[in-house]
């Protein structure tokens, strides 16, 4: 299922345009840790999330956080190619990746991850 339809179902009030945003030319020089992001987020706390193919991005308006997959850490994002971000009522951050879904917790300060299983296709 695509990010989008995903998205469109579970969190509608996104679908909407949320006005005009401005920003500087940030790269890696300044902290991303990618210069070719794929997708962009600006949460309800006003934080700035960007996906890229090397992991996820949190700026907060002064210095970057990275999100990267740790094999040995299963509070880690499940994969560093991040297809899509949103977010739910409750303020948690949902990314889509090629490794599967994930929602991050403000509370704990981690990912949990939700596995696509091939077998259940219905």
């Amino acid at each position: 299922m695509s990010c989008f339809v995903v998205e469109s179902i579970f969190f509608p009030s996104n679908l909407y345009a949320q006005g005009n945003m401005s920003f500087e030319h940030i790269t890696i020089d300044d902290g991303l840790s990618q210069n070719t992001p794929s997708v962009f987020f600006q949460d309800s706390r006003g934080l700035l999330w960007i996906g890229t193919q090397d992991g996820l991005n949190m700026y907060d308006g002064i210095k970057f956080h990275h999100y990267k997959r740790a094999v040995a850490n299963i509070n880690s994002i499940s994969d560093n190619l991040i297809l899509c971000i949103t977010e739910d009522k409750q303020g948690n951050i949902w990314i889509g990746t090629e490794g599967g879904l994930n929602m991050f917790d403000f509370s704990k300060q981690r990912f949990t991850r939700y596995r696509n299983n091939p077998i259940d296709e219905g």
